[in-house]
């Protein structure tokens, strides 16, 4: 219905064509956007936004080979960096694994916002290189672009997977410098992290001082049920363990 739609267009300027490559795209069918971008660039013109909205779909399907074939005409058309644009490569080349085209793209970028190191950095942690994704963020403050939420969340979970309990205690302080204020994932990282190290002690410290109760109440109101599922089991199960350990001590108080 849409295709008779624009068949009847007799001027299809970047708009009209803009809406159909998105309609396809936001429809599951990505693969008739890409056939669609060389007949759109041979017209002189720029989708610059359709470009965008197909890489996220072809992000979705980790469809590499899609994906690369959207960067070639972006070079081959000799295309304008548009931020977004490589925004979404980036995304799309670490949702699909091939990390090694995603480093140069970020490497090639002349401006990067948040996103651009935000990606990046996510996407080291999930390969497991944490010291690399702490060193590019340490690049980032450098460069004057300022973290926020989510880039502490990527260091935290990454520092949380690694075992790098004094990096990500002290990232999680740092959140205070920028004013930004923890969220429930942040939490939840921290008290794993603590308690994967074996550091029960420490993670009931950590629960007293976030005021439990209050927050308990808090996040019931207005973080996601799933994770206020997952609060509460993490909570469970560092209670549990705790009073097996102290009891297998000797201990006599339980304080947390």
């Amino acid at each position: 219905m849409a295709r008779n739609a624009f068949s009847s267009v007799l001027q299809k300027n970047l708009v009209v064509w803009n809406s159909l490559l998105s309609c396809y795209s936001q429809n599951g069918l990505p693969d008739v956007s890409i056939t669609l971008l060389p007949q759109i660039l041979q017209d002189g013109l720029y989708p610059d936004l359709s470009i965008t909205t197909v890489l996220a779909a072809v992000s979705q399907m980790a469809a590499l080979l899609k994906g690369k074939t959207i960067h070639g005409y972006h070079i081959r058309f000799q295309l304008p960096s548009e931020i977004q644009v490589e925004n979404a490569l980036l995304d799309m080349y670490i949702k699909c694994g091939c990390f090694t085209y995603a480093q140069r793209v970020f490497h090639s970028m002349s401006n990067r916002d948040v996103v651009a190191w935000n990606s990046m950095i996510a996407g080291y942690g999930s390969h497991g290189e944490c010291h690399k994704a702490i060193d590019l963020f340490h690049e980032m403050r450098n460069s004057g672009t300022a973290p926020d939420e989510i880039t502490f969340l990527s260091l935290i979970s990454s520092c949380n997977h690694c075992g790098f309990i004094d990096e990500g205690l002290n990232l999680f302080q740092l959140m205070r410098e920028y004013s930004i204020e923890p969220k429930m994932e942040h939490y939840i990282n921290i008290v794993d992290l603590l308690g994967r190290a074996g550091r029960l002690n420490d993670a009931c410290g950590f629960i007293e001082n976030m005021a439990i109760a209050p927050a308990i109440w808090h996040l019931a109101l207005y973080c996601p049920p799933v994770e206020f599922i997952k609060m509460l089991s993490l909570v469970n199960w560092l209670l549990t363990t705790y009073l097996k350990w102290s009891r297998q001590e000797g201990a006599i108080t339980f304080n947390c």
